[in-house]
């Protein structure tokens, strides 16, 4: 610093004195403050050295929390990034759990149905095959019953066939269906002793009803085969030897069985609709009851 003085001299003179001043300024620290007795430059350069190397580990301080801070944010996000994944995969494990489970569900459901109706399926055609059987075993008795039946009707025809009255019938039936004037009739061996009579009485009656004259000639060398089935009757034959009138027992028999089955049948098995209806009837119940049909069923 210069300073410009004037001064007055006792001559009475002023003089000018040049003055030059210099000031040194030193960085005060918070060390150079203190209670203490200074020691000069050294001593503040040392508490310099000393404060910079404070401020050195405030700055490393101050990194260190700031990275501190950071990876705390980092982690902090990082956590709540690992929540919402871990939440949607949940939701994800959840919803395709619950569709699996769904589509589980509903095969099994699939499975049932189909295995429910071939249950039903089966059911059915178990009970109509045991329905079919048990009528087949009801229509076999039946005929058995019907064959046991004809076969003592025969019997009874076997007794007859030397009685006069029904050997003269079959020969006028056998005459009115052939309409010839002349004829053959054929027995069997044993009978033409009782065929003979009933063929001259059978002439008679015709030609006493119509007045015509028929010839009818008794067969001496042919007869019918005298088997099982043979039960007698009469066996007309035209001049021709083309027509044949069959009116032995057995024919007669076979065609009763055949036109009149149905009146038969109804007079050996009165309650037979009844009795097939209960039999379905049981059958059913047996069957929706889970048992199996049992053998005697028609018992």
């Amino acid at each position: 610093m210069i300073c410009f003085i004037r001064v007055r001299c006792i001559s009475g003179k002023d003089v000018s004195v040049v003055a030059v001043f210099f000031f040194f300024f030193f960085q005060a620290e918070d060390g150079i403050r203190d209670a203490q007795e200074s020691r000069g430059l050294g001593d503040v350069y040392k508490r310099q050295v000393s404060t910079q190397s404070t401020g050195d580990t405030d700055i490393a301080m101050t990194s260190r929390d700031q990275i501190s801070r950071m990876k705390e944010f980092i982690m902090h996000e990082a956590n709540q990034r690992v929540e919402e994944i871990s939440d949607e995969a949940e939701r994800s494990f959840t919803l395709d759990k619950q569709r699996m489970v769904e589509n589980g569900h509903q095969k099994m459901r699939e499975e049932f149905d189909r295995k429910d109706a071939a249950v039903v399926a089966q059911s059915k055609i178990n009970r109509s095959k045991a329905r079919s059987k048990a009528r087949l075993e009801c229509l076999e008795s039946q005929d058995q019953a019907l064959q046991k039946a004809f076969q003592a009707a025969a019997e009874q025809l076997r007794s007859l066939s030397t009685d006069h009255e029904m050997l003269v019938g079959l020969v006028l039936q056998a005459i009115g269906k052939l309409d010839e004037h002349k004829g053959t009739v054929y027995c069997r061996e044993q009978d033409q002793a009782a065929v003979k009579k009933a063929v001259d009485a059978a002439l008679s009656k015709h030609a006493g009803r119509t007045g015509e004259s028929i010839e009818l000639v008794l067969s001496q060398d042919k007869f019918i085969p005298d088997d099982e089935q043979s039960i007698g009757g009469v066996v007309v034959r035209s001049e021709c030897g083309k027509i044949y009138c069959k009116n032995t027992f057995q024919s007669r028999l076979q065609i009763i069985s055949e036109m009149c089955m149905p009146q038969i049948k109804d007079l050996l098995f009165p309650t037979s609709a009844t009795f097939l209806g209960e039999l379905d009837g049981r059958i059913s119940s047996i069957m929706g009851s889970g048992q199996e049909p049992v053998d005697d069923l028609l018992y």
